[in-house]
């Protein structure tokens, strides 16, 4: 078999026994595809009549300099992002860069679950697991490496919400979680489930949809083996082993594990109901007992029939 190498090629014959390659050669900020494919190959220049074995990878992006071809700029920043304008000097830096925008965050903590537009920034955070954390919450006692964490967690406690978004004046405690919410005053939902054609203002919930599609289920609990397809129910999962209860309802002092727990909780106080039944008017504080109650429609409907 004749293979050809050129040089935007991406085969790559394997040594098991060569040393690594210069990092600084090869260094790429999104991992190489690990699938490999072997074939073998009659060198033509062999006499022995036997056949080496090649191994096909998948093609890489290159971020060092000596693998990048020069840009039309001499070299300046010419990949620019059409989202927000800012430019880059190179194509692996616009990449990164576009996922605060998508929402993407293809790197995954396994010691608990959180997820990073970088590998770098995956890598910092992975020193937070085994470096001391000296600030403490005084109310829950968790504990923080930074104090900025620190002061971000206590916002939970206090219930203040400095973030509010000018298109409805709802107020948020964290600045991501505003701009996850202006998105929905746009309206734009570009990222299409091809399963099923459900559309998604940002990539990371289509990515999440499709695991309803495929069945998979990246995090797992380290204490007792439970597997989960989204992030959120994870972490809710894993204050059941450790007790934590950050949000505090200011009326009655109750703390619950979950935010969804404490909006539910916080219709007792205020009275407010907002799930009603189409067929008599009736309003409920919780979508469970609408649900409930439309039964009791449909029991009604069958006996008429």
């Amino acid at each position: 078999m004749d293979l050809t190498c050129s040089p935007s090629a991406g085969v790559k014959s394997e040594d098991p026994h060569a040393a690594p390659d210069d990092p600084q050669k090869t260094s790429s900020d999104d991992p190489v595809d690990r699938t490999v494919k072997e074939e073998s190959c009659d060198d033509d220049d062999d006499d022995s009549g036997k056949s080496r074995a090649l191994t096909l990878i998948a093609c890489r992006t290159f971020t060092n300099r000596l693998h990048c071809p020069p840009t039309e700029n001499g070299g300046e920043k010419a990949y620019q992002c059409t989202q927000c304008e800012k430019s880059y000097g190179k194509p692996y830096s616009l990449n990164i860069h576009l996922r605060t925008h998508t929402g993407e965050k293809p790197y995954h903590c396994l010691e608990c679950g959180a997820g990073f537009t970088s590998l770098g920034d995956l890598i910092k955070h992975q020193g937070l697991h085994a470096t001391e954390r000296p600030h403490s919450c005084a109310q829950c006692h968790m504990k923080f490496a930074k104090v900025s964490d620190l002061k971000r967690h206590r916002l939970t406690h206090t219930g203040e919400k400095p973030h509010r978004c000018a298109e409805c004046g709802m107020s948020f405690s964290q600045l991501p979680s505003l701009k996850r919410h202006q998105q929905t005053h746009s309206g734009e939902r570009p990222f299409r489930c091809p399963d099923c054609g459900k559309a998604f203002s940002r990539a990371l919930i289509l990515k999440e949809h499709q695991r309803i599609h495929s069945g998979e289920k990246p995090y797992r609990c380290a204490e007792c083996g439970v597997v989960f397809s989204l992030k959120s129910n994870f972490k809710a999962h894993q204050r059941v082993h450790s007790g934590e209860k950050p949000y505090r309802c200011e009326q009655c002092g109750m703390s619950f594990p979950q935010t969804s727990t404490l909006v539910r909780h916080l219709r007792t106080h205020t009275g407010e109901k907002p799930f009603s039944c189409e067929r008599c008017a009736m309003y409920f504080s919780r979508l469970s007992s609408l649900k409930r109650h439309q039964k009791v429609h449909g029991r009604g409907k069958r006996q008429e029939t």
